[in-house]
């Protein structure tokens, strides 16, 4: 039986393709989770910005420590949140040109 892929499914990925983006993680060679104030600096958004977008559940994190503890993002976690915000950037991009 062949399998069908949509025509929505096959334009994602082209745009994922474009990206630049490589499909394994976005920071080769680290293991230790970031702190909130790093993961920011990397992304260039306000550290505020990361703590309501973990919040909200579009960034995956941890909390490490006792009671509330701190909030710490995955290496793997930065790396699908990067490719995740450059697809949408350039969905919109073609959305805006169509």
């Amino acid at each position: 039986m062949e399998e069908v892929i949509s025509p929505e499914v096959l334009r994602i990925a082209r745009i994922l393709a474009a990206s630049g983006i490589p499909a394994e993680s976005a920071c080769p060679g680290r293991t230790k989770p970031y702190r909130v104030a790093e993961a920011a600096a990397i992304l260039d958004i306000h550290p505020v910005t990361l703590y309501r977008e973990v919040k909200i559940g579009n960034c995956r994190a941890e909390r490490a420590g006792r009671g509330r503890g701190t909030i710490r993002i995955p290496v793997d976690a930065l790396a699908e949140y990067k490719i995740r915000l450059t697809a949408r950037a350039a969905y919109l991009r073609t959305e805006a040109t169509a």
